[in-house]
């Protein structure tokens, strides 16, 4: 099972590997949600306001409601 309580520290690489094309976060794998999370947090230390932003724009509520939907279908298999 892959453990979403550990950043992923090769983030910066992951998000070059991940597709461009994978816009709408309903699209995305729980690793590609970890990397995306792991980067907003980092990214907040170097530009405040990087979270709210996210939030404003629905973009974190979509992977949290994305995450909820993979991790449940995970739980019923």
């Amino acid at each position: 099972m892959f453990n979403l309580m550990v950043p992923d520290r090769d983030y910066g690489k992951h998000m070059e590997q991940q597709p461009r094309n994978i816009v709408c976060p309903s699209e995305m794998s729980v690793e590609q949600i970890n990397t995306r999370l792991t980067l907003i947090q980092r990214s907040e230390r170097f530009g405040d306001g990087n979270v709210a932003a996210e939030i404003e724009n629905g973009t974190l509520l979509k992977m949290l409601l994305r995450l909820d939907d993979l991790l449940n279908k995970s739980v019923k298999n």
